[in-house]
């Protein structure tokens, strides 16, 4: 018969008490497990919320208008698509010298698209030009961008030399001529409105072609010595250039 043997210091092992021991562990176990997951998610949370932006996308970014006429008012829708995952502002349209705003959407959607509208006057602008708007966004790879529309502005009428200049010596007449011409195959008439050196020029108008070329002749008073700077105002017939301005320079240059 085999005996257990017992030692005065041998402690029995009581397995309920490790039951009970191992079941203190587990709650502590599951609190750990819980809170690694929220931080896990939490930080997926953060990551989704960090790629989140507008990604901005233009078509073209500049507009030609080839040959216009003077007076004509221009205007050109650009469009701008939201390639990204939230919304794309327009924060502000900054347009340049001689050019406007007509218009634009502030705020484009993800993957949706908006206009930005630039309009240009032309009158008083003459050959090849360039007009431009600087444009804001909320995009952070594109806040700001240009955008540009260009023409070459052919005029309505045309005034050559643009200025008459007169030199001349004591008791000398001297005579200079302005040519007039319409750019338009529409009939010009021309009516004289202000003169702002009568008693030191005299003037003339000449049809040279029927409602399309005219000639001024300017000449200078005797007796009237000094320099002299004026103008010469015509009204047109044309609402897009209702008037016309010549202007003419007079200088003495001494005795003959």
């Amino acid at each position: 018969m085999t005996r257990d043997v017992h030692y005065p210091d041998q402690v029995i092992p009581d397995s309920k008490r490790d039951l009970k021991g191992g079941c203190k562990i587990q709650p502590f176990l599951r609190v750990g497990f819980l809170v690694g997951f929220l931080l896990l998610s939490f930080s997926h949370v953060l990551q989704a919320q960090g790629t989140r932006a507008p990604k901005l996308f233009l078509t073209d970014d500049m507009f030609d208008f080839k040959d216009v006429i003077e007076g004509e008012t221009i205007t050109h829708s650009f469009t701008i698509q939201n390639k990204g995952n939230d919304t794309l502002k327009i924060l502000q349209v900054k347009p340049g010298c001689g050019c406007g705003t007509a218009g634009y959407d502030s705020a484009i959607p993800p993957g949706g698209e908006g206009k930005i509208t630039l309009r240009v006057r032309t009158s008083g602008f003459r050959g090849n030009k360039t007009w431009g708007a600087n444009v804001y966004t909320n995009d952070p790879t594109w806040k700001q961008f240009n955008l540009i529309l260009k023409a070459n502005v052919k005029p309505l009428i045309t005034v050559s030399p643009p200025q008459a200049v007169i030199y001349f010596r004591e008791n000398e007449i001297i005579t200079r001529e302005v040519e007039i011409r319409a750019e338009l195959p529409r009939p010009l008439r021309l009516t004289p409105t202000q003169f702002s050196l009568r008693g030191t020029l005299t003037y003339g108008i000449d049809e040279i072609e029927k409602g399309k070329r005219f000639k001024i002749s300017f000449r200078n008073v005797p007796g009237q010595i000094g320099n002299f700077r004026g103008f010469l105002k015509l009204q047109t017939n044309y609402p897009e250039k209702p008037e016309v301005a010549v202007w003419i320079s007079v200088r003495y240059v001494g005795k003959q």
